[in-house]
């Protein structure tokens, strides 16, 4: 099988192609996951929080006289009295 110039660049856009959109997908998949979870919470049956929660990423450092630990803040919620 002999391979022209073109037909190589033309696999090499496609894979491009393709690879652009699975990238897109799972974006739009995790913002969708996001906002579904969103909307249950909304509901009567989902709703068993006093408080809303945002979503986030905050990297977040415990400090204890014998070691320190590292996390990652996975949402924020307004201060409960």
């Amino acid at each position: 099988m002999r391979f022209t110039f073109a037909s190589v660049a033309a696999a090499r856009s496609q894979s491009d192609i393709v690879d652009r959109s699975s990238i897109s997908m799972v974006q739009l998949a995790s913002e969708l996951k996001t906002r579904f979870t969103i909307f249950l919470r909304q509901t009567e049956i989902g709703d068993r929080r006093r408080h809303d929660r945002l979503p986030c990423e905050v990297p977040v450092t415990l400090a204890h006289p014998d070691a320190t630990y590292a996390a990652l803040l996975g949402a924020l919620k307004e201060a409960s009295a």
